[in-house]
């Protein structure tokens, strides 16, 4: 009887260790892709995640959160040849919350690195571009697994009351001046009250490589103007 109960307690434990595990690998891989802070960042892991929708109208498996927008990249050991992790900050307080609606801004549109498009704003469409800045990648993934490098990206239009600073943008560049790449973290990132607008990639001349090369950071200004009364779900 006993050895029967031993038994038993011997399948409990091996049933708890299973269950134990699924949960620690679905808990964390959800933690770990995604994390919010109090402080409105938010760190997303994005080299696992790939594909999915890659349209305006739809969120994208890599996007920041409502009222966000991207403001940094790192990568931590292919020298920003893909991007590992990208920072969003929560930049517009002013704005309405969509309350877990998508939309979370009332314009967006997709932009084709491939096609050399590395910045939001186009001098051929001005009105849909201006005051857009980066808030979602797309990337399809590798045979190993990982996500190749990002060949997409969604840039959104400011909120209301909201404008870009055009003229005090600046570059944050992935390499030191001898082109080697950096394996810091967050050394690619702008500076306080900065979005990213564009994003661009080169090829190394040490490895003859695509990598990504720079990140170009507008200022944010809010001028109280609230023209645009819909501004989260009004659509052309």
């Amino acid at each position: 009887m006993n050895g029967r109960r031993i038994s038993m307690d011997k399948m409990a434990w091996k049933l708890f260790g299973i269950v134990a595990a699924v949960c620690l690998g679905v808990c964390y891989g959800y933690y770990e892709d995604m994390r919010t802070f109090g402080s409105g960042d938010s760190i997303l892991t994005i080299q696992y995640m790939s594909g999915g929708f890659i349209d305006e109208y739809h969120r994208w498996t890599s996007e920041c959160q409502d009222g966000e927008a991207m403001i940094g990249i790192y990568d931590s050991f292919r020298q920003f040849m893909a991007i590992n992790q990208v920072w969003c900050y929560f930049m517009f307080p002013k704005k309405p919350p969509s309350n877990g609606v998508y939309p979370y801004y009332s314009s967006c549109n997709v932009r084709n690195m491939s096609q050399y498009e590395y910045y939001c704003y186009d001098k051929y469409w001005p009105e849909d571009t201006s005051n857009t800045f980066i808030t979602g990648l797309w990337g399809q993934a590798g045979g190993s697994g990982f996500q190749n490098t990002p060949t997409v990206m969604k840039c959104c239009k400011a909120p209301s009351g909201y404008k870009l600073d055009y003229n005090h943008c600046q570059w944050k560049y992935t390499h030191d001046k001898m082109g080697e790449h950096y394996d810091g973290v967050w050394l690619v990132k702008c500076d306080t009250n900065y979005v990213m607008t564009g994003m661009g990639q080169a090829m190394n001349p040490w490895d003859g490589i695509i990598h990504f090369t720079w990140i170009q950071c507008c200022p944010v200004i809010y001028t109280d103007d609230h023209s645009d009364k819909l501004q989260r779900y009004h659509r052309r």
